[in-house]
């Protein structure tokens, strides 16, 4: 099969799934993904992470970043890290545990 055959099979996939959405959700034509323009298959992390190597600038930023975070949370800062998620809730009970959690960082 060929890639742009491939391609115009997802688009035609999300194209029935958006309208059995708007079917059943009502969306009103133009609000239901507005922002997406593109859809694909996901590559799993081994796959990305032959393709997008780590390099030595990549691990520095990631290494000062983290090193920045943790003086902030030790207090040796004075800025303020503000950590969002999850993106999605599906379980109340481990959502409010994962904000009391959070919670607990940012009253030290």
């Amino acid at each position: 099969m060929s890639r742009s055959s491939s391609s115009t099979d997802v688009e035609a996939i999300a194209s029935a799934r958006k309208a059995k959405r708007r079917r059943i959700e009502n969306v009103p034509e133009g609000l239901d993904d507005t922002r997406i323009s593109h859809l694909g298959p996901l590559l799993p992390p081994c796959c990305l992470l032959e393709q997008l190597p780590l390099t030595n600038a990549i691990a520095e930023v990631v290494h000062e970043g983290r090193a920045q975070v943790s003086r902030i949370i030790n207090g040796k800062s004075d800025r303020m890290v503000c950590i969002v998620g999850p993106c999605s809730v599906h379980d109340i009970k481990a959502a409010k545990e994962y904000a009391l959690v959070r919670s607990f960082y940012f009253c030290l």
